[in-house]
């Protein structure tokens, strides 16, 4: 059994990053939520789903695209605008590779795209993130942005250069009921996904329950053992985070499973020293 596990672990690092992890996530209620440099407030939510063209594309709310229609074709992320449709991330590009695409606001005016990092550590309140690719965006000298993609988050932020500079920070990230925003209105259990993943050495686990109520968040091993309890008390109704500290484990592949009533629930994360 251990010998399957190092072979795991090496296939797993034969990948690439983009290859095994979501570096854009696309669900119906995802929701980001940012501090601006004003320190006032941005949200991004996928308010729903919409065939177009014969193609499936998420409604986001506020995104930079015009038209807001997105989807994703294995690591390559798509916009539609009027009757055309254009790339707008590359996962699995080289770094330094271009590409041209419209700009938000006017779609006649083109600029380049351009991946610059796979390998990005970006600070926010929400965490740290590691292995974040960067996207430059350039519609001329007085235009263009960064953004920052981290593995199974989705953006965790913007850099706007300007007339003058303005930044995205990400705070929080859900996934929401009501299209009010209104988080409290929690109707079933959920587990997220665990944030950054891959981890060194922790990770952030949320979840949420509608109701109080015993709860256990359990860790266990490719072999099934358990290995850590982070939560195993009576919990309130609402919105949780736990920290997972994984510094006496060895590196590998171990899932997380949140039980609570008869709600159960199993997620898989990536320890990489």
């Amino acid at each position: 059994m251990k010998t399957h596990l190092c072979l795991i672990i090496v296939f797993i690092s034969t990948l690439s990053f983009a290859q095994v992890l979501n570096y854009f996530p696309l669900q119906k209620n995802n929701y980001w939520s940012f501090v601006t440099t004003a320190q006032d407030t941005q949200t991004i939510n996928i308010t729903d789903t919409i065939t177009h063209r014969n193609r499936l594309y998420y409604i986001f709310d506020n995104y930079r695209l015009a038209a807001s229609l997105l989807r994703r074709d294995s690591n390559k992320v798509y916009a539609a605008v009027d009757t055309s449709e254009y790339m707008v991330y590359n996962f699995s590009a080289n770094i330094g590779d271009t590409w041209s695409a419209p700009e938000a606001h006017d779609p006649l005016l083109f600029g380049e795209i351009t991946l610059q990092s796979k390998t990005d550590t970006i600070q926010t309140p929400l965490g740290t993130f590691d292995y974040c690719y960067r996207f430059h965006h350039f519609f001329g000298a007085d235009y263009e942005y960064n953004e920052w993609f981290a593995p199974n988050m989705g953006l965790v932020k913007r850099d706007y250069i300007f007339f003058y500079f303005s930044q995205w920070t990400l705070v929080d990230y859900s996934i929401i009921t009501s299209v009010k925003y209104n988080r409290s209105l929690q109707v079933d259990y959920i587990l997220f996904p665990n944030y950054p993943n891959p981890f060194n050495p922790t990770t952030t686990i949320n979840y949420s329950t509608p109701s109080d109520g015993f709860v256990k968040l359990s860790v266990f091993n490719t072999l099934g053992e358990e290995v850590s309890t982070p939560v195993n008390e009576f919990i309130s109704a609402g919105s949780h985070k736990v920290t997972f500290n994984a510094e006496n484990l060895a590196s590998g592949i171990y899932f997380y499973r949140l039980k609570a009533g008869d709600f159960v629930e199993t997620k898989k994360m990536v320890l990489l020293r």
